[in-house]
This record gives C-alpha cells, structure tokens and sequence, in this order.
C-alpha cells in the first residue's frame, strides 16, 4: 500500500507498506504493516511520481451509498486532482450529483472517440 501527498503541487510517494506475518500477535488475524519505502528508495523521504499524468478520484464525506465490491460505493463529495508528469495542474470539487454528472459527460464525450470504437468492438 503506497502513501501519496501533494507538495507544493507536486504528487510525491511517502511510504509504502507492506503486510507480513506478526508472530507475537494474539489476535485472529496475525499480520502487521510496516514501512518498506527506505528499502525502495533507501536515500529519500519523498520520491516525486513523475511518470503519472491522469486524474486521481478522490471522494470524501459521508458514504451515499455502499457497494460490496471495489470502489464502487459512492459519497457525499470528490475531488478530482488533474496531474500531469507529477504535476498538480487542477483540482475539481464536486457534490455527488455534480460527479455523477461530470462522469456520464466524460464518457459521452469518450463514446465518440476512435479508442472508444476500437474497444468497443473488441
């Protein structure tokens, strides 16, 4: 699991963690996390992502509605962080009808593109 932050408008990685077995553990489930970032990057504190450019969703709030499966549910408000090469270019705010609308607009606009037809048809 990567830890992600926005500094002064640039998208960076914080740390990553990851699960392994915990042998003193008395609960049900014997795992723990722990940071592996020093191992990925042994001579940072902060590595810049830029090699990302796309928007990151990131919703907040009271949950609208749950669904049990991946990150189907819905709340009550987004952001949309537009990032380029790493770059912080936009940030969006929407309440949960604005979103929904914003997303069927995105994908009526991709319904007409030839990358659309192509997967389409496959």
């Amino acid at each position: 699991m990567a830890h992600f932050e926005i500094i002064d408008k640039q998208l960076y990685v914080t740390d990553i963690k990851i699960e392994v077995p915990d042998k003193d553990s008395k609960e049900s489930y014997p795992y723990k996390w722990i940071s592996a970032f020093k191992q990925v990057f042994p001579d940072k504190e902060k590595f810049k992502i830029d090699w990302y450019t796309g928007i990151l969703i990131l919703p907040h709030g009271k949950m609208v509605e749950y669904v049990h499966m991946g990150y189907a549910s819905t709340y009550e408000k987004y952001w949309l962080l537009e990032i380029e090469n790493g770059d912080l270019n936009e940030v969006r705010k929407y309440k949960n009808k604005e979103f929904v609308q914003f997303k069927k607009r995105q994908f009526e606009v991709f319904q007409k593109t030839e990358a659309y037809k192509k997967l389409y048809k496959e």
